[in-house]
């Protein structure tokens, strides 16, 4: 049991407790004065929630490195919906491993039965863009496609594990060991 329990300890101090794929919350506001808006047909347009992406800081990430999402868009000209995927998706991941962006070349989209949230050309490349949100074609123009890309915000919602929990697990695993070795030594 004790081998267990310190190798348990010694894995995860070696890990450093840290999972593979980084949870962000996900924010986007078709406000009028929101970054890069030109115009917008309902000023109550949001999409919140989050995206899990398995993607190292610094580095990009793609359709298949998005692990889960559930976003809600609302607004009052559309009939609210949620989303649990990207139809296509690409973009990077800032070098603190805090926030991450969308790049147009992976034009973020998701269309289907709950509606449609996403570039109204696919690649998001055409200038101005134009942001499509529900069945009811409710837009918002931007200046740019990159403003529009820019305005889906991605910031890490994951509370680190402390430094300290894997030398604390390490230390824990040493006193079993040790507890251990006292025991075996009396009883020989």
């Amino acid at each position: 049991m004790w081998k267990s329990l310190i190798g348990a300890a010694a894995l995860l101090a070696m890990l450093g407790g840290e999972a593979s794929a980084t949870v962000f919350d996900f924010f986007w506001s078709g406000a009028a004065d929101a970054p890069g808006v030109v115009s917008t047909e309902d000023t109550t347009l949001r999409a919140t929630g989050t995206i899990e992406i398995n993607a190292a800081a610094g580095g990009s990430f793609s359709l298949s490195d998005i692990v889960s999402t559930d976003i809600t868009v609302t607004g009052d000209s559309i009939t609210d919906f949620t989303f649990t995927g990207w139809d296509s998706a690409g973009g990077t991941i800032a070098a603190d491993g805090l926030s991450a962006t969308f790049v147009a070349s992976g034009n973020p989209f998701k269309g289907g039965a709950g509606g449609f949230f996403g570039c109204h050309f696919i690649g998001c490349d055409d200038d101005p863009d134009i942001l499509v949100i529900s069945d009811a074609n409710v837009t918002v123009l931007y200046d740019s496609a990159d403003a529009a890309l820019a305005s889906m915000q991605m910031t890490v919602s994951r509370v680190p594990v402390p430094a300290a929990l894997p030398l604390l697990l390490s230390a824990i695993g040493g006193l079993g060991f040790m507890s251990w070795r006292r025991r075996g030594k009396a009883s020989a």
